[in-house]
C-alpha cells in the first residue's frame, strides 16, 4: 500500500473562474481546465511542497465556442477534459436554442500557445428541463480507436419522463463509446442518473463508473466485457 499526503492548493488566478476544475497530466506537463473553460498548464517539475504552482493560460477559441452570455449563466458548463496523446477534449453543456441544451464535446491538437477547437460529438437531443443539473459530461479512454462518454438524465424523472433512462431511443441516462474517427457513438450502458466517475480497466476490460444517487448516496458500477451486451444499471 502506497501513503499518500493531500495539501490544499488555492491560487489568484483560479478566482472567479467557476467552481469546479478538472486536472490532466500529459508527458511533463500538468493541465487544469476550469468550470468557465479557462485552460492553464505547468511543469510537473515544478511541483514543489509550500511553493505556489506558477499556471500559465492556454489561449484557445472555447469562449466563442461555447458562448460568453451561456458561461456568465452557468459558470460550471465544462464538464470534464480528456488528453490522449496528442489530442484535448473538452466536455460541456451546448446551448442551441432558449430551451435546447445538451451534451458537446470539442477537440483540438494539445500545444501549450494556442489551441483551436472544433466540434466532435453532440448529443443533439434537446433538454428543455433543468440542464444545470444531472448531466453526466465524464470521458475517458477506451478501446477499439473510441472514447468513452456519461450523460446524465437531465432529471428525467422529476420531468415525469421516468422511460427515457431505459429508453435505447434516448441518450438520457446512458454510458456510450464515441468512435475518434467516424465521431459515431454506441450505446454501453442504460440506467444511470449522473454518472460523474469514470475508469476504463483496459487489462480486465471492465469499465468502472461512479454516479450520485438520488438520496445523497454513491454507487460504483462495474461492466463487465462491455460490448458483449448492452448492460442496465437500473435507474429509475
Amino acid at each position: 500500500m502506497t501513503d499518500y499526503k493531500y495539501f490544499k492548493y488555492t491560487n489568484e488566478i483560479l478566482r472567479g473562474n467557476g467552481p469546479r476544475s478538472y486536472l490532466e497530466v500529459s508527458n511533463d506537463k500538468f493541465f487544469l481546465m476550469t468550470g468557465t473553460g479557462q485552460l492553464f498548464f505547468t511543469g510537473i517539475s515544478s511541483f514543489k511542497i509550500d511553493t505556489p504552482l506558477k499556471l500559465k493560460k492556454i489561449k484557445t477559441n472555447l469562449t466563442e465556442i461555447i458562448g460568453k452570455k451561456v458561461i456568465e449563466l452557468y459558470p460550471p458548463i465544462v464538464k470534464d477534459i480528456f488528453i490522449e496523446k496528442e489530442k484535448i477534449y473538452i466536455s460541456y453543456i451546448k446551448k442551441k436554442g432558449p430551451n435546447c441544451y445538451y451534451n458537446a464535446i470539442v477537440e483540438g491538437k494539445l500545444n501549450t500557445r494556442k489551441i483551436k477547437f472544433r466540434n466532435f460529438f453532440e448529443m443533439n437531443e434537446c433538454q428543455i428541463g433543468d440542464y444545470l443539473s444531472q448531466s453526466g459530461g465524464m470521458i475517458s479512454k477506451y478501446k477499439l480507436d473510441s472514447l468513452l462518454y456519461t450523460i446524465g438524465d437531465y432529471r428525467s424523472v422529476l420531468e415525469n419522463n421516468h422511460e427515457l433512462p431505459q429508453s435505447l431511443k434516448s441518450l438520457r441516462g446512458k454510458i456510450i463509446k464515441i468512435n475518434k474517427t467516424t465521431k459515431k457513438s454506441e450505446i454501453l450502458s442504460i440506467g444511470h442518473r449522473n454518472p460523474q466517475g469514470l475508469f476504463y480497466d483496459d487489462i480486465n476490460d471492465v469499465i468502472i463508473s461512479s454516479e450520485h444517487g438520488a438520496f445523497g448516496g454513491c454507487e460504483v458500477n462495474l461492466n463487465f466485457s462491455p460490448l458483449s451486451k448492452i448492460k442496465n444499471f437500473g435507474w429509475p
